[in-house]
């Protein structure tokens, strides 16, 4: 079954959740198909896409962390202060917020995005949600907008960590399997279970999540 986050309808979410959030054009299926196929994939036509993925993800001190992205499908291009879904963000061990640092307005927007993401991932049996903030498109340094240290002055209001706040550019692949790696860490720091050694027979990925 593929799934539409614009019209999510689960009976239940699953445990390593990871959400991201972001205007319309920063890079957020992008980035989703990165963590999907492990590369940069210029033509989306040419891969499954599916609203969310499953992997284990492998960190050097050979363990593996189960981690679910969900992506958008870009929804929020259709009006980019849309209201998603609450069951998107629902249940989130992790919120990605994404901006394009080649573009202010993106930055701009995060206020919005971080209190739309908040206000319906809380739930009553909800436990504590890491937050992350990444600048996507580091590939265009020569039109940057926005510098670093105002990202890291964005992260400490909103109390992001600094080893939380990364530059990376999808594009390339620069960053981004240390900024999953430091996000699968953070999972694990805050209590995520589903921690495997290689060796388990269980260890296997699955595509499209039908929890």
């Amino acid at each position: 079954m593929t799934v539409s986050t614009a019209a999510i309808t689960f009976v239940d979410f699953p445990t390593d959740k990871v959400t991201l959030a972001g205007n319309c054009g920063v890079g957020k299926t992008t980035l989703f198909l990165w963590f999907k196929e492990g590369r940069f994939v210029e033509d989306v036509r040419t891969v499954t896409m599916d609203g969310e993925y499953q992997k284990r993800w492998h960190l050097e001190e050979e363990e593996e962390v189960s981690m679910t992205l969900f992506d958008t499908a870009g929804m929020e291009c259709y009006n980019p202060r849309a209201r998603i879904n609450s069951t998107y963000f629902r249940r989130s061990r992790v919120i990605i917020f994404v901006y394009d640092i080649s573009n202010r307005d993106t930055f701009d927007s995060l206020s919005h995005w971080e209190d739309e993401a908040l206000q319906k991932t809380v739930t009553r049996n909800n436990i504590d949600v890491v937050m992350v903030l990444v600048g996507n498109k580091i590939d265009l340094e020569d039109e940057r907008q926005v510098t670093h240290s105002r990202a890291l002055q964005f992260a400490e209001n909103f109390s992001i960590p600094d080893h939380l706040v990364f530059e990376v550019s999808a594009k390339t692949g620069e960053g981004v399997k240390p900024m999953f790696d430091e996000i699968v860490k953070a999972m694990r720091r805050s209590g995520h279970r589903h921690v495997r050694s290689p060796n388990d027979p269980k260890n296997r990925s699955r595509q499209g999540c039908k929890c």
